[in-house]
């Protein structure tokens, strides 16, 4: 559905696949799996996810489900943060590791993939004291920032859909698959 209802008549009506991006957010992130799993042939530009609730072990380098997710896509970005309490209620439920808590599970990842670490960012900018559990899967959304008035995530989401330079990297400190850090530019 998602392909035949959404990005196919998007393709039929004018746009290229250059000027079409996926944003899937939590299990969103299982809706595109699946739709992307159907041998239709179909290309789009990026796909992001955050806080993406799909089997970790599918994005190993080589699997069936990452192949089939990049031969609909130019890349693959996603936005995870091990303090995401749903997720973390996920993993105890469905007893396997989300992307979306723990990023790629492998460092061969394909160039095109992109994990981007957001717990440091999260904890620093977005966590309130009394806030619900649940924001921990939300703030990517509806983090209300403080001054400097700009919301990081959707300024490197932006950078990512239009071409623009990669994440930030981390100054120092390892991170898993690509090693990207979500975090306030200097």
């Amino acid at each position: 559905m998602l392909i035949r209802d959404c990005l196919k008549v998007l393709l039929d009506n004018k746009f290229t696949s250059n000027n079409i991006h996926l944003f899937a957010h939590s299990m969103g992130g299982f809706v595109t799996e699946a739709a992307f799993q159907d041998p239709k042939s179909i290309k789009i530009n990026h796909v992001v996810m955050a806080a993406a609730d799909v089997d970790q072990s599918n994005y190993v380098a080589g699997s069936t489900t990452l192949k089939n997710v990049l031969s609909k896509c130019t890349d693959l970005t996603a936005y995870w943060s091990s303090d995401d309490v749903a997720l973390q209620g996920s993993r105890t439920f469905n007893k396997y590791i989300p992307l979306g808590l723990n990023g790629f599970p492998d460092p061969d990842t394909p160039a095109s993939c992109t994990a981007v670490q957001c717990t440091t960012y999260y904890n620093k900018y977005a966590k309130y004291e009394g806030q619900p559990d649940d924001f921990s899967h939300v703030w990517y959304i509806l983090y209300a920032p403080t001054p400097p008035l700009v919301n990081d995530f959707y300024a490197d989401m932006n950078r990512t859909l239009s071409g623009g330079p990669a994440p930030t990297p981390p100054p120092t400190w390892p991170t898993r698959a690509s090693g990207f850090v979500l975090r306030r530019p200097a």
